[in-house]
């Protein structure tokens, strides 16, 4: 426990000072100056790391951002003489009870399940805590990586302040970040309904809400063979079944899922539930509009922008898709309100918040990220860019999946499945539309900017962006469900007092269309947690490895592995392997087949990570080199008999510098 200390005080630190600023600059309620403060002191101390672990150490970058953060919020109270309001977090106890309650819970599965992109994560967390800051492309230090690496970033804090593996840093960053999220959502359901049992229902359809996919196993057998003729299965999807139907009856092939499989016909490739937000950027985007949206309208000062600009600044860093997509909501305000006033005389209050979207956007190009990755690559090229994305028109529009690709409005039957992996809140959009029309007119501007991005979804249809893959596309719909899930509740609970019993009987079968998937998904999650994983690719014995070496090589030592993800998790150092994440190179594809120190040195590695599978795959002749004086064993753990091998199983790091 003692090794946690240096985690508790930095985050202590750094928590205290987001409750000064919180209380000297916004007039909040108790309950959401305790979350509120807690979240805001966070997230500019991980932001303000990141500026520092440009230059410096990331643990005294880290002490130094906790600091900072301390001094401001000293300084802000002091000014205002708010210590006062510090003392009322204490009578905040069912809030502080059901925000703990949360985290142990998603703590606990996030420990069972290794889902979404692991392969890329933890090898990203581990570079980050062990100094990479920004990081470069884990498999190719070559490339630059561009990444939304913000909640990798505080995962990478709880791993090098923690003294832990970086998937425990990496499970506890999920666990808060959901926390907070749906807190924060039910603090705003109940800030404009006032209703505690809207505010439960709120929480509810923010976490369990996405596709409804499963509404396809209500059709006719051959109405969904017609429709199942015209739905392609891409990616891992076509692995599943040889058509949607098949698919539909089949469990989700997704590595690292818990013991029970999720059934594919719950899942989503557009809109999954929130409590399956287990990737790289997981909810944290969705927390820092969260917070902005609390404070907005709530500004004791106009030095309440100064904080406010950085979380904007760092929501560039958290959701690069769903920062683009508000900066150009907030562009569509100040359109409609010029074409309705016939005026360019803006509000001052307006003006203030283009000036802090400018500000955030200057500092985005300068941070890190994919913003910072697109100024780099107008200014040097894209050669030595891991991301590289072309835009295409697309006629009639598409809504992208992940499991059937782009789905076109022209087809009905591609539409209809466009529609029901969207989910049935989207429905709700023009409602909501008219909401943010009201917003504008009363000079809520945030509030009006978040649900125009959410509205600018839909001409984002017509836009095709191809990379890597398509899943930028996607995240192009994430504030659209994001508004549409925030306003849900709210909307239909004041619309619902003024109607009769048959419409609130339709309204909640309309909630548990929207909910059972995530419900389902979420059961299933349940069943993850009495069995804690390590990683897809990471066993004990590579986790006893990472206890004892991790960061501990020469900076700049290149490791081969014949899994490219492992060895930069377990040592915190590159290697040199592919040219995307599930792409490898030619020619580390033939060094992996014919592998021996020598060949491994002239390719430019330093050290050979190898298990007892890797080593049955071995030559005898490769073996026999392995042997040879050049090839010193660094490092080496063993284990219990190896099933697949037949021998003990073992891992070990030739250091292999000498062999010529």
């Amino acid at each position: 426990m003692l090794s946690l200390l240096p985690l508790i005080l930095v985050f202590g630190l750094a928590t205290l000072g987001g409750w000064m600023l919180a209380a000297s600059l916004f007039r909040l309620r108790r309950a959401e100056l305790a979350i509120i403060g807690l979240t805001l002191g966070l997230f500019l101390q991980n932001w303000a790391t990141n500026i520092f672990a440009h230059s410096l150490d990331l643990t005294l970058a880290a002490w130094l951002a906790a600091l900072l953060v301390l001094l401001a919020g000293a300084l802000a109270a002091w000014r205002t003489r708010s210590f006062a309001q510090l003392r009322g977090l204490v009578s905040a106890w069912r809030t502080w009870l059901i925000f703990f309650l949360l985290i142990l819970l998603f703590f606990g599965i996030s420990r069972g399940l290794g889902i979404f992109d692991d392969y890329q994560n933890l090898p990203v967390t581990s570079l980050l805590a062990a100094g990479r800051v920004p990081p470069r492309f884990p498999l190719d230090p070559s490339l630059r990586f561009g990444y939304h690496y913000f909640l990798l970033l505080f995962a990478a804090q709880v791993m090098r302040l923690g003294a832990t593996f970086p998937w425990i840093g990496l499970d506890a960053a999920h666990a808060l970040m959901l926390s907070l999220e749906l807190v924060l959502a039910g603090l705003w359901a109940w800030r404009v309904t006032h209703n505690r049992l809207a505010t439960l229902a709120a929480g509810f359809v923010v976490a369990f809400a996405g596709g409804a996919r499963w509404m396809l196993l209500l059709l006719p057998a051959p109405v969904l063979a017609a429709i199942a003729s015209h739905i392609p299965l891409i990616g891992s999807s076509s692995l599943l079944a040889k058509d949607l139907v098949s698919a539909l009856h089949s469990p989700w092939n997704l590595e690292g899922a818990g013991p029970i499989p999720f059934p594919f016909a719950f899942t989503s490739g557009v809109n999954l539930p929130l409590v399956m937000a287990y990737g790289g950027s997981g909810a944290v985007g969705d927390v820092i509009l969260l917070v902005v949206l609390l404070t907005a309208t709530r500004w004791r000062h106009w030095s309440a922008a100064l904080p406010t600009t950085i979380i904007l600044a760092a929501c560039a860093l958290a959701n690069d898709a769903g920062y683009g997509m508000f900066g150009l909501g907030f562009g569509l305000i100040t359109l409609i309100w010029v074409v309705r006033n016939r005026s360019l005389k803006l509000p001052r209050t307006l003006w203030i918040w283009l000036a802090m979207l400018a500000a955030s956007f200057a500092i985005a190009l300068v941070q890190g990220g994919m913003f910072t990755e697109l100024l780099l690559s107008k200014l040097g090229g894209p050669t030595n860019s891991y991301f590289a994305v072309h835009a295409s028109f697309a006629f009639p529009p598409v809504i992208v999946s992940g499991h059937f690709g782009a789905l076109s409005f022209g087809d009905p039957a591609q539409l209809l499945v466009a529609l029901l992996e969207s989910g049935p809140l989207v429905l709700l959009l023009p409602f909501i539309v008219r909401l943010g029309l009201k917003s504008l007119r009363r000079g809520r501007w945030f509030e009006a900017g978040l649900i125009a991005a959410g509205a600018l979804a839909v001409p984002a249809m017509f836009v095709i962006l191809e990379g890597r893959d398509l899943s930028a596309t996607t995240r192009f719909l994430g504030t659209l469900f994001f508004v549409t899930t925030l306003y849900a509740v709210p909307l239909v609970w004041f619309w619902a007092r003024k109607h009769g019993r048959g419409w609130k009987i339709a309204l909640l079968t309309g909630g548990f269309v929207a909910t059972l998937s995530g419900l389902v998904l979420f059961g299933i999650q349940l069943t993850a947690i009495p069995q804690p994983v390590y990683g897809p690719f990471i066993d004990a014995l590579d986790a006893q490895m990472a206890a004892r070496y991790w960061n501990q090589l020469p900076p700049d030592a290149l490791i081969f592995d014949a899994d490219p993800s492992r060895a930069p998790t377990i040592f915190g150092r590159y290697t040199s392997s592919s040219l995307t994440w599930y792409l490898p190179k030619p020619e580390w594809t033939t060094l992996r087949d014919n592998l021996d120190p020598f060949r491994a040195r002239s390719a430019g590695f330093d050290y050979i990570y190898l298990g007892g599978k890797d080593w049955s795959r071995l030559s005898a002749e490769s073996k026999f080199l392995f042997a040879s004086e050049c090839a010193k064993v660094f490092a080496e753990v063993k284990g219990l008999p190896n099933p697949d091998v037949h021998v003990m199983d073992f891992r070990r790091l030739y250091d292999i510098r000498a062999c010529q």
